[in-house]
């Protein structure tokens, strides 16, 4: 449950991403307000699943994903996917094939019997996922924070009193 967690806080992370990258481009001038508006109603709407015949599409998961690799390429000039590769290595993880098996389990090769862990544990082995929360986490709150800034930049916005 804890890989699943950290591939959805991805996913999250991946749409703010997202929504900051386009506002960049609408700000720059190289899309319109029509178009920026659009991306804003897919990203807020958009499903698979269609309860009203007037939901979009989603955006794909990987472009999400892919947003955020844009966003620390420009920071940092490394041009390796990290997070499409660790979302990649989440992905297998969450799935009942042989690496989510392996998270599980350890495998008595001796006698050839499967000994599962305890709901709720996170082996040694797996506190990478861990990490992958914390970079994820601070991701957001970082492209969060340059979202706003953009807004307050370019917009006028109302002072709100609480």
């Amino acid at each position: 449950m804890a890989i699943l967690g950290v591939r959805s806080h991805f996913e999250i992370t991946g749409t703010i991403a997202f929504l900051y990258k386009r506002l960049v481009s609408f700000y720059k001038g190289n899309i319109d307000y029509d178009t920026l508006d659009r991306d804003l109603h897919v990203l807020s709407l958009g499903a698979r699943v269609k309860e009203h015949v007037d939901m979009p599409d989603p955006i794909g998961v990987m472009d999400l994903i892919d947003a955020i690799d844009d966003y620390f390429r420009k920071l940092s000039g490394i041009k390796e996917k990290m997070f499409r590769t660790s979302y990649d290595h989440l992905s297998e993880f969450c799935h009942p094939n042989c690496f989510g098996l392996f998270m599980a389990s350890e495998i008595d090769l001796e006698s050839r019997i499967v000994h599962y862990h305890k709901p709720g544990n996170i082996q040694a082995e797996n506190y990478w996922s861990v990490h992958l929360f914390l970079m994820s986490a601070e991701s957001i709150l970082n492209i969060y924070d340059k979202i706003l800034d953009l807004i307050k930049k370019n917009e006028e916005l109302p002072h709100l009193f609480f």
